[in-house]
């Protein structure tokens, strides 16, 4: 509330007058009138409610700062013993002030908790306010913390939800449901190393899910045709049958000389039986025929030799040979095993079968090949004279091409049995990968959130460090903590408030009790819910006498401004505040008392009276300018306030005096003035329980209706109304009824009137 001041050499000067005040408030435009005596070491300042006690309070806390801030506007020079100082200028005297400002600004209740809590001071005001703000910043922090926490968790139990099912669906279909061992973490971890989605198209799921089902095979060994001996060396079937093919067109083409024998060259079946026993003969020396018993002419026999010579011979053996190499490939070829399709793996087995058609339809063709081959070499032994064509060529190419398709798909399953593992990890991992890019968006979007949610949470909790003003919530807490401690280090103690207060309103009905965040004040032992604008007024003027010599300020050097001490207060409690105030003041270089209450007025009066100090007695009145509206402005205290115990003389002084001149400001506080004279009136000349308006009709016989009725509507409808709320047309009704109650008091009263006309003229 106060600014700092500064004290000039040999004591603080008192102000002397208000010589020029303009645009504060209701003072539009006031000099001091030179008739008007100087301000003395004690003033009262009388003034009712809203003439403008408490705008010129403002002025006096305004003047150590040279400037009332509402008030941007404002010129004054003030008179003081030292100088006069104008707007702008710092008032070097040091002043303090209690006004309604001083309440507002020192007295602070702090709601919203089971217990109200009592703040005094301005400066723990601010703080309260700043713990204020505080609790409602961190509750709201707090809040938003809670519901991002909240999201956080909801978003997190979805995410984990979306592991821990497609977990499953991963275990179900990668190892099925009697070995599954793949779990919510596996999939996170997995799931971490995505780099954007891959998924399978459905028939490559079923491929790799085929891969998975599939039991490891052993090992298939190629079939491979046997080497056969030509020649004293092994050689391929595939060159054995070109020899033959060779060998045997060869044969075929070949003729011997011979002696023909006719009979067994029709028979080649009988030749061959002769030609066989001729060798057996041989080969045992028989002499004899062994299956007649009989020895052959010689001339058979040199027949026979003729019919069978060494060429005949040689080329039929020649044969020979070449028929038992053509019942060895024959014997190979027809003896030749391929592996069960059984043995391979699912999806070879097709490619497989295949080729095994080939190489049996090959196989079977080729048999065919060799018996047409070994018919045609046996007829040749029978002509072995003639030359015969070997048509038929042994050709193994269509075998060996089925067969090395065979082996192809053998050496894939191989080489599947080989990388079995690998290939089932693969397909085990391009599954994991598939399924877990069903929920790759979704993942991604939740994890977006999260991350979001986790900065706004961090931000919450470490303040914004772009908004240095955006702390966090652990800030806010230690403040709220730092700030509460300066409140409760900084109040005076409860018995120096409890004492002041006592004394001030003359009971103990009202106690302060220490609490951490200020005072807790009870009301006859319990908890005070509310406070009354008098007990709050009471309570800041406490507050103002026990802090008066804060900032280095002595009463006995400074100017001491009190403004409506005891406003709300009951009859009970003004004169034990007049006397707290009384000795808390008289000290003061200068005092200045402002009151719109007249019992406070007369207690002022009479003190300063028996004080013997130097004292001003004024009033602040209204000042009536047809260009500029209603003002205020001033004055001496008019004799009837200060001689009479009450404002009846006073207030009837104003009604009889009264004349407009035809504005609305001219008749602003008439309405009031003249409720508070009939009220007066009344309760002498009527004196009973009734209402205003039954004793103004027990009034009928002594006046006319009519205007009883008049100034009772009068009275009653426009005493709470003020300047904007009149109707113009009032402005003439205002004088007119003013009238009547004159009219009435004398005709009721006569005496009375009489006696108050005469107060009138003597001053």
């Amino acid at each position: 509330m106060f600014s700092p001041h500064s004290s000039r050499r040999g004591g603080t000067a008192m102000i002397t007058r208000l010589k020029k005040i303009k645009a504060l408030g209701i003072f539009a435009d006031f000099t001091w009138d030179t008739d008007l005596p100087a301000f003395g070491r004690y003033n009262v300042i009388y003034g009712w409610n809203g003439s403008g006690k408490t705008t010129l309070s403002k002025l006096f806390a305004g003047l150590p700062g040279g400037c009332v801030t509402s008030c941007p506007s404002l010129e004054y020079d003030i008179e003081t013993g030292g100088g006069s100082i104008r707007e702008g200028q710092v008032l070097p005297e040091a002043i303090r002030v209690f006004n309604h400002e001083y309440v507002t600004k020192n007295v602070y209740t702090v709601s919203g908790k089971a217990t109200p809590i009592l703040i005094l001071g301005e400066d723990n005001k601010k703080i309260a306010d700043a713990i204020a703000a505080d609790e409602e910043l961190l509750a709201t922090k707090k809040e938003q913390r809670r519901k991002l926490t909240e999201q956080a968790t909801g978003a997190a139990k979805q995410r984990d939800r979306l592991f821990s099912d497609i977990a499953k669906v991963i275990g179900f279909n990668t190892a099925g449901l009697a070995t599954r061992n793949y779990r919510k973490p596996d999939a996170e971890t997995d799931f971490a190393t995505l780099s954007s989605k891959a998924l399978l198209d459905d028939a490559s799921v079923a491929a790799r899910a085929a891969d998975l089902k599939q039991q490891e095979r052993p090992d298939i060994a190629e079939a491979e045709l046997s080497r056969m001996l030509h020649d004293g060396r092994q050689e391929s079937v595939d060159a054995i049958l070109q020899h033959l093919n060779a060998d045997g067109a060869r044969l075929c083409a070949q003729t011997v000389e011979s002696q023909i024998i006719p009979h067994l060259k029709a028979n080649a079946d009988i030749a061959a039986w002769v030609e066989q026993g001729l060798a057996l003969h041989k080969l045992h020396s028989s002499t004899e025929c062994e299956f007649c018993g009989q020895v052959p002419p010689s001339e058979r026999l040199t027949l026979l030799a003729g019919h069978f010579n060494a060429a005949d011979k040689r080329l039929k053996d020649e044969i020979d040979g070449l028929l038992r190499e053509l019942e060895g490939v024959e014997a190979v070829i027809r003896a030749f095993p391929l592996p069960d399709k059984a043995n391979l793996y699912d999806e070879i087995q097709g490619d497989y079968q295949t080729a095994v058609a080939v190489v049996t339809a090959a196989k079977s063709a080729l048999l065919l090949d060799i018996a047409a081959c070994r018919d045609v070499l046996t007829g040749k032994k029978a002509h072995t004279t003639e030359s015969l064509t070997l048509a038929t060529r042994l050709d193994i190419s269509t075998f060996q091409a089925g067969l090395n398709t065979a082996n192809a798909a053998m050496r894939r399953h191989n080489e599947k049995t080989a990388n079995f593992q690998p290939v089932k990890a693969a397909a085990r991992q391009s599954l994991q990968t598939h399924y877990l890019s069903t929920i790759y968006d979704e993942i991604k979007q939740l994890d977006g959130r999260l991350a979001g949610t986790k900065v706004a949470i961090q931000q919450l909790v470490d303040g914004n460090p772009s908004v240095p003003e955006d702390v966090g919530i652990p800030h806010l807490e230690e403040r709220i903590k730092t700030n509460r401690a300066t409140i409760s280090s900084s109040h005076k103690g409860c018995e120096e408030i409890n004492a002041a207060l006592r004394t001030f309103l003359g009971r103990e009905e009202l106690q302060f009790n220490v609490d951490g965040d200020g005072y807790v004040l009870q009301r006859n032992g319990r908890a005070a819910d509310g406070l009354s604008e008098g007990e709050r007024t009471a309570i800041g003027v406490c507050h103002f006498i026990i802090n008066l010599r804060e900032q280095g300020f002595d009463p006995a050097e400074g100017i001491i401004v009190v403004d409506d001490p005891v406003s709300s207060l009951d009859s009970n409690s003004i004169f034990q505040a007049f006397a707290f105030l009384k000795n808390a003041v008289k000290d003061a270089k200068q005092v200045f008392f402002l009151t719109h209450d007249f019992d406070f007025l007369r207690l002022l009066l009479n003190w300063v009276k028996n004080s013997r100090q130097a004292a001003g007695y004024y009033m602040i009145t209204d000042a009536f300018d047809p260009a500029g509206g209603r003002g205020a402005s001033v004055s001496r205290l008019d004799r009837l306030l200060q001689d009479h115990e009450t404002e009846y003389h006073y207030l009837f002084k104003r009604l009889y005096t009264f004349k407009t001149d035809g504005t609305l400001e001219s008749v602003y506080d008439v309405p009031n003035i003249a409720r508070k004279v009939l009220e007066a009136f009344l309760m002498f000349r009527v004196p009973s329980s009734q209402s205003p308006y039954a004793k103004l009709e027990s009034l009928k016989q002594h006046f006319d209706e009519n205007k009883l009725t008049a100034i009772y509507k009068f009275t009653n409808d426009q005493s709470h109304t003020t300047g904007k709320g009149f109707d113009p047309a009032l402005v003439g009704e205002t004088q007119k009824n003013v009238q009547y109650m004159l009219e009435m008091i004398e005709a009721v009263f006569p005496e009375h009137y009489e006696i108050l006309v005469q107060s009138i003229k003597a001053y």
